[in-house]
This record gives C-alpha cells, structure tokens and sequence, in this order.
C-alpha cells in the first residue's frame, strides 16, 4: 500500500481546516490509516487549481496512494472538474475517500461509484448556485429598504490613501 494524503480546503480566512482535519484523524483513526501528508488550504474553490494546490496534490499522488477529503466539494467547484479530476485518479490508480458522502473510489473505474460521485457534484453545485441566488436576494432586499451595503470606512480609507498618495 502506498502513503495516504489528505487535502482540506476552507474559502475564507474567518474559516479554518481544523473540523476537517478533525473528521480526517477521526476516520483514518478508525480504518486504520495514518495521513503522510496533509494538504491545508484557505482560498476560494473559484481560484486556479495551482492557487488550491491541486496540481501539487496530484503531482504527490502515485499509484495505490490514498488521498483522503472531508467531502468532494474541497476537491472542486463544478461537476467537470470534480470529473476531471476523479479520471486523472482513476488513471493513476489512486483510492479517493470522501468522507461525509460514504464515498471510496477503488482507484479503478467503477460506474456506480463514478455516477455517485457526479451526482454529489451536481447537488453541491447547485447547493452553491443557491446559496449565491438567496444572497444576491437579501442583499437587494437590504439595499430597498435603504440599508447601506459595503464597507463603512471605504470613505475614509480612501481619503486616506488620497492623502498618503499625494505625499508619495
């Protein structure tokens, strides 16, 4: 068996890695499993994968690896990339375990296993399309009744740098 890798991505710097990390040492714990190498990210699913560090994950990864996740919606934004990225593992004959959708995908092309996880893709896309949707609302909402959307000190961290401009 070859060395096991684990990635954890969170979108913001008010999040951290630390449930994930928890959830992984608690299942790999459990299989018997111990992580070789831990992936930590804080950067938004929208950036390049060079920015999430998944060219770097899969440059690790060799043939019967393990590269264990949280869930597979830290491993891509959309269903074609998640798809993309599960055939460079099938390819490499690598075993992905997804741990809140129960998923283990064998290292070899398995159709069920590979149907589930489009599906996952599908439904966590769409989770994101929504939550996009329902904010845009209630910020359009907010912004009618007259509430002032933005940063409050953009006005004067502008003079600000106004200020520090023309000394330059």
């Amino acid at each position: 068996m070859g060395k096991t890798l684990a990635y954890l991505r969170v979108s913001t710097q008010g999040q951290d890695v630390e449930n994930q990390a928890h959830e992984i040492k608690t299942y790999c714990q459990r299989e018997g499993l111990t992580v070789d190498d831990w992936i930590k990210v804080t950067v938004s699913s929208r950036k390049t994968k060079k920015e999430r560090r998944i060219e770097e994950l899969l440059s690790k990864l060799r043939t019967d690896d393990i590269l264990v996740t949280s869930e597979l919606s830290r491993l891509g934004r959309s269903l074609s990339e998640v798809v993309l990225l599960v055939e460079k593992l099938i390819q490499q004959k690598v075993r992905l375990i997804c741990i809140k959708q129960g998923l283990t995908l064998n290292g070899k092309p398995d159709p069920i296993t590979k149907a589930m996880i489009g599906l996952f893709s599908i439904f966590g896309e769409l989770e994101r399309d929504m939550i996009s949707q329902r904010t845009k609302c209630g910020l359009a909402r907010a912004k009618a009744r007259g509430v002032k959307l933005g940063n409050p000190n953009l006005p004067k961290d502008n003079r600000i740098r106004r200020e520090k401009a023309k000394q330059f």
